[in-house]
């Protein structure tokens, strides 16, 4: 998901996903903030997954960055210089039969309410669903061993 924004005073994109997975995963969550006003901005970014069935935050990170012209914010690192929270990983495993939901938050505010010139800003979060590798290779392994099987089944010429 991406975000483009054009911020004057204040701007705010917000969203939550619901999901569940049928086999193991791995999920990847990554994204960014950027946001620049000579006069100075606040950016604020948070993520947060969560498992609804274990009632159990697998990542949950909150930045806040004030009173600055030109930054950015990374998802899964530390880089506000008014706060910083972070739980968990930016990698880690889903389980089927579970349902959980992504949500997500970005703000950018004039932090000068005289400023002559305008914010703007951009921003994506990611959230990325990979099916556990290891499914792929027992199948694959189950139809090297079936070919096999069959091969050794036909009569030679």
């Amino acid at each position: 998901m991406e975000l483009g924004l054009d911020f004057v005073p204040f701007s705010a994109v917000d969203g939550r996903i619901y999901f569940s997975v049928d086999r193991p995963a791995t999920y990847l969550l990554g994204g960014s903030l950027m946001g620049s006003d000579a006069d100075g901005i606040r950016l604020f970014q948070s993520a947060t997954l969560f498992d609804l069935t274990t009632w159990t935050t697998l990542f949950q990170a909150q930045q806040d960055a004030r009173d600055v012209s030109d930054t950015t914010l990374s998802l899964g690192l530390q880089e506000g210089n008014f706060d910083n929270q972070l739980v968990g990983s930016t990698t880690g495993a889903l389980l089927p039969g579970r349902f959980y939901f992504f949500e997500y938050r970005s703000v950018l505010q004039d932090q000068d309410a005289s400023s002559t010139t305008g914010s703007v800003g951009s921003g994506s979060f990611r959230l990325l669903v990979v099916p556990e590798p290891s499914a792929h290779l027992a199948m694959a392994l189950g139809l090297l061993v079936l070919g096999a099987w069959r091969s050794r089944e036909r009569p030679l010429s």
